[in-house]
C-alpha cells in the first residue's frame, strides 16, 4: 500500500495543508508555535499530519480525540481530510469530513460528515458508514490496529519497553506477533477441559444410577409378563365361546340372505314378464292408434276439399255479383246523364227587331232528344252557341231563352208588327217545353225500371247464397254424422286396452306384493339374527378391549426410556471423551511447552539479531541488550516470562546515563518496528516517528538519523522533532508546521 497525497482542511490546527507523501526520503517535520513562544514547537501541530491520515482512513484519533473536537476551534467548522493512495486492486481516494458545509453526493445533495471512498474513479461508498469503513479496510488489507502499529512509531513512547515487567513485556511481544490469541485459546481450552471433566464424571454417575434402576424395572417386567400370560388365556377362551356363537349366527343368515335371494329371482322374473306383457299390448296399441290417426286423417282430408270446393263456388258467386252490381250502377249512370241532355235548344235565326230600337229578336230552332244525346255523348260544343253540351250548359241555354223571352216581350210591347212573331216563338217554346217535360218523364220511367231489375237480381243472387250455405251445412252435418261412430268405435277400443293393461299389473302386482312381503320377512329374521351377531361381536370387543398389558407396556416403556437415557449419556459421555482428547491436545498445544514456546522463541531469536545490529550502530557494540525467556513452576501449572537484560560501561540498565539508557529504547524500539514489518503482511510506503530523538546528545541523535536514512525499506519516513540541531550526512528534506492565530500551516524549509 502506497500513501500518494494528503489534503487537509480545518482539521485539529491545521487550516490547509497539501502534500505529496510518496518517494519523499526522511522528511524532518519541526513547528513554531507563534501564538505561545515559550512553547517552543509544542502545540504547533506537527502530530496533526499522522493523526489527520489515521483519522481518514478510520475515523478516530491516536489520542482518542472525540468526533466534534477534531474540527478546527477557530473555524468552527468545514473540517475534511482528503488521502490518495494506490492498493492491490488499484487507484483509492478517500473522503471524510465533518460539518462540511461544501460536502454534497453525487447529486448535489448538501452530506456535511461525508465519508466516501473511490476504487479507481467509481465509487464503492454506501450509505452505511459502517459499510463503507468495512470496504475500505478490506482494500487496505489491515485494521486500526495493525496500521497504527506499523505506520505511527513513536506515540507513548514514554512507556519504554525497559520499565515493562516481564510479564508486560511477554505479552506485549505476543500481541505483536498475534501469540496472544493462542494464549486466549490456551486459557479457554483449559478452562472448557476442568468444566468438561466435571461434566462427565457427573454424567457417568448419573449414568451408573440409571443402570441399577435399569436392573429393578427388568426383573418387575418378568413377573409382569407371567400375570399377563395368565390373563390372556382366560379372556381367550372367553372369545372362543362367543365366536363360536358368532360363526352359527353368520350360517343363518348366509341361509336367510339365500331365500332372499330366491325370493328377489322370482320377483324379477314377475317383473320381466309383466314389462314383456305391457311392451306387446304397446306394440299392438301403437298399431292401432297409427290406424285411427290414418283413419281420422283421410275424413279430415275429405271434409277440407268438401269445404273448399263451397267456398270456391261461394266466392264465384260473389264476383257475380260485384259484377252485376257495377254494370247496373253504370247503366243507371249513363241514364242519369242521358236524362240531363235532353231539351237543349239550338239558336238558328235572328230576328230583326224594330228600328228605332236598334235591336234584334233571337229565333230557335228546337233539335230532336237523340241528336241531343249524340251530341252529349261526343263531348261537342254547340254549333250556335259555342256553350259545352253538358248538365251545367243546358241551365245556361234555359236562362238565356228566359232572358230572351223577355227582350221579346218589350219589342211586342214596342213593335205589334212583332206580336204574331212572339206569339208563334212562345207556342213553340210551350211544346218544346211539353216535349222536354215528357223526355224527362220517360228517362226517370227507365231509371227506376234498371234499378227494379238491379234489385231483382240481388235478391236471387241471396236465395242462390242462402242455398250454398245451406249445402254447406249440410255437408258439414253429413260429416259430423259419419265422424260419430268411427270416435265411438276408436273410444271403445282405448277402453279395451286400458282395461287389459290394467288386468296385467293387477295380476303381475299381486304376486309382486307376495313376494315383496317374502323379501320383507325374510329380512326381519336376518336382521334378529344379526342382532345376536352384533351381541357377540360386542362381547368379544369388550374382552379384547380389556388392557391387561398396561402394566406391562409401562414397564416396557420404563425399561426402554431407561435404556434410551443411558444409551443417550454413553454417547454424550463418549462425545465428551472426544472433547477431552481435543482439549488436552489444544492445552498441550498452545501451552508453555507447545507452539507458544516455539513462536516465541522464534521471535525472541529474531528480536536479538535485530537488537544487535542497532545496538552496534549506536553503542559501537558497548552496550549489549538481548531478550531472554524463563520459565517458572508456580501452583496451578507453568508461567512464562520474558526479561530484558542490558550490559552496559556502567553495569545494569539503571546504573546507565539518561542518555545511555534512551539510547536502550531506541534500539528496543526499532527491533520492534523491524518485527512489525516482518509480521505484516501488507507493506506500506510511509512510516512517522514521533519524538524519538527526545533526550538524546547531538551524537546519538545523528546515528538514530542515519539508521533512518540507511532503511530503504520504507521510501518516505517522517521524523518528527522539535530539535533544529541534528547533524545529517545524507540527503533529507525539512517541513515545518507554524501555528499562528491557531491555524497552523506547513512550509518547506530547504
Amino acid at each position: 500500500m502506497n500513501l500518494v497525497k494528503l489534503r487537509i482542511w480545518n482539521f485539529l490546527s491545521i487550516g490547509y495543508v497539501e502534500r505529496d507523501l510518496a518517494q519523499q526520503g526522511l522528511v524532518l517535520l519541526t513547528g513554531e508555535n507563534l501564538d505561545d513562544p515559550s512553547a517552543d514547537s509544542n502545540g504547533s501541530g506537527k502530530s496533526s499530519l499522522p493523526e489527520s491520515i489515521v483519522w481518514c482512513l478510520y475515523g478516530k484519533t491516536i489520542r482518542g480525540i472525540r468526533t466534534n473536537e477534531v474540527i478546527n476551534r477557530q473555524v468552527g467548522k468545514d473540517c475534511r481530510v482528503e488521502l490518495d493512495l494506490t492498493v492491490a486492486k488499484g487507484r483509492v481516494q478517500v473522503r471524510r469530513c465533518r460539518a462540511d458545509s461544501t460536502a454534497t453526493d453525487a447529486k448535489g445533495n448538501k452530506e456535511p460528515n461525508q465519508f466516501r471512498i473511490w476504487l479507481n474513479n467509481q465509487d464503492v461508498s454506501s450509505n452505511d458508514t459502517d459499510v463503507t469503513q468495512a470496504t475500505l479496510v478490506d482494500l487496505l488489507g489491515m485494521d486500526y490496529d495493525q496500521f497504527v502499529r506499523l505506520v505511527i512509531i513513536g506515540q507513548g513512547f514514554e512507556n519504554r519497553f525497559t520499565a515493562m515487567s516481564d510479564r508486560a513485556l511477554k505479552e506485549f511481544i505476543e500481541a505483536r506477533t498475534g501469540s496472544v490469541h493462542y494464549a486466549k485459546a490456551y486459557d479457554l481450552a483449559d478452562t472448557e477441559l476442568a468444566s468438561t471433566q466435571g461434566h462427565r464424571n457427573g454424567l457417568d454417575n448419573g449414568r451408573n444410577a440409571l443402570q441399577q434402576g435399569l436392573a429393578d424395572s427388568r426383573r418387575m417386567l418378568v413377573e409382569e409378563q407371567q400375570r399377563v400370560e395368565a390373563a390372556t388365556a382366560e379372556r381367550d377362551e372367553k372369545i372362543a365361546g362367543f365366536q363360536k356363537t358368532f360363526a352359527d349366527q353368520q350360517v343363518r343368515v348366509a341361509e336367510l340372505d339365500a331365500q332372499k335371494r330366491l325370493h328377489d329371482e322370482e320377483k324379477t322374473s314377475w317383473e320381466d314378464a309383466e314389462k314383456s306383457k305391457l311392451a306387446e299390448l304397446d306394440v299392438q296399441w301403437t298399431q292401432t292408434e297409427q290406424e285411427h290417426l290414418h283413419e281420422n286423417e283421410s275424413m279430415q282430408n275429405e271434409r277440407t276439399a268438401m269445404l273448399e270446393t263451397h267456398k270456391k263456388s261461394m266466392d264465384e258467386r260473389v264476383a257475380e255479383r260485384l259484377r252485376q252490381q257495377r254494370g247496373y250502377e253504370g247503366a243507371v249512370a249513363k241514364l242519369q246523364g242521358d236524362k240531363l241532355a235532353v231539351g237543349d235548344f239550338i239558336p238558328t235565326t235572328v230576328v230583326p227587331g224594330p228600328p228605332e230600337s236598334g235591336t234584334t229578336i233571337m229565333t230557335f230552332q228546337i233539335g230532336t232528344a237523340e241528336e241531343e244525346m249524340v251530341k252529349l255523348k261526343n263531348n261537342e260544343p254547340c254549333s250556335k252557341c259555342g256553350y259545352p253540351l253538358s248538365p251545367e250548359a243546358c241551365a245556361k241555354r234555359v236562362e238565356v231563352q228566359e232572358s230572351h223571352l223577355i227582350l221579346l216581350r218589350a219589342h211586342l210591347s214596342e213593335a205589334q208588327r212583332q206580336e204574331q212573331a212572339v206569339a208563334d216563338v212562345q207556342a213553340a217554346i210551350e211544346v218544346e217545353r211539353q216535349r222536354y217535360e215528357q223526355g224527362l218523364k220517360a228517362f226517370d220511367d227507365l231509371v227506376q225500371q234498371k234499378w227494379n231489375e238491379m234489385n231483382a237480381a240481388l235478391a236471387q243472387f241471396d236465395v242462390e247464397t242462402q242455398h250454398i250455405n245451406s249445402s254447406n251445412f249440410a255437408v258439414q252435418t253429413e260429416f259430423e254424422q259419419r265422424r260419430a261412430p268411427i270416435s265411438e268405435r276408436q273410444a271403445a277400443e282405448v277402453a279395451n286396452v286400458n282395461a287389459e293393461r290394467a288386468a296385467i299389473r293387477n295380476e303381475y302386482g299381486a304376486r309382486v306384493r307376495e313376494l315383496n312381503q317374502k323379501i320383507l320377512d325374510t329380512g326381519n329374521l336376518k336382521a334378529q339374527e344379526a342382532g345376536i351377531g352384533v351381541h357377540a361381536q360386542g362381547e368379544i370387543r369388550v374382552l379384547e378391549a380389556q388392557d391387561l398389558e398396561s402394566g406391562l407396556r409401562d414397564l416396557n416403556a420404563r425399561v426402554a426410556d431407561s435404556e434410551a437415557q443411558v444409551a443417550e449419556l454413553s454417547g454424550e459421555i463418549a462425545k465428551l471423551d472426544d472433547r477431552l482428547y481435543c482439549l488436552n491436545y489444544i492445552v498441550k498445544a498452545f501451552g508453555l511447552t507447545g507452539i507458544r514456546s516455539f513462536m516465541l522463541d522464534n521471535v525472541l531469536v529474531y528480536l536479538n539479531e535485530r537488537l544487535r545490529e542497532h545496538c552496534s550502530t549506536l553503542f559501537d557494540g558497548r552496550t549489549m541488550v538481548a531478550l531472554s525467556p524463563t520459565k517458572e513452576k508456580k501452583k496451578g501449572g507453568l508461567t512464562q516470562k520474558i526479561t530484558l537484560d542490558v550490559q552496559t560501561d556502567g553495569g545494569s540498565y539503571k546504573a546507565s546515563s539518561g542518555g545511555e539508557r534512551r539510547k536502550v529504547d531506541v534500539a528496543v524500539f526499532l527491533a520492534f518496528r523491524d518485527l512489525n514489518r516482518k509480521l505484516t503482511p501488507v507493506q506500506i510506503n510511509l512510516e512517522a516517528y514521533d519524538e524519538i530523538l527526545s533526550f538524546l546528545d547531538g551524537e546519538s541523535a545523528s546515528r538514530v538519523v542515519s539508521l533512518l536514512l540507511d532503511d530503504p525499506t520504507v521510501d518516505t519516513k517522517i521524523l518528527i522533532t522539535h530539535r533544529t540541531d541534528i547533524p545529517i550526512v545524507g540527503r533529507y528534506q525539512t517541513w515545518k508546521a507554524v501555528k499562528q492565530h491557531g491555524i497552523t500551516s506547513y512550509v518547506n524549509t530547504d
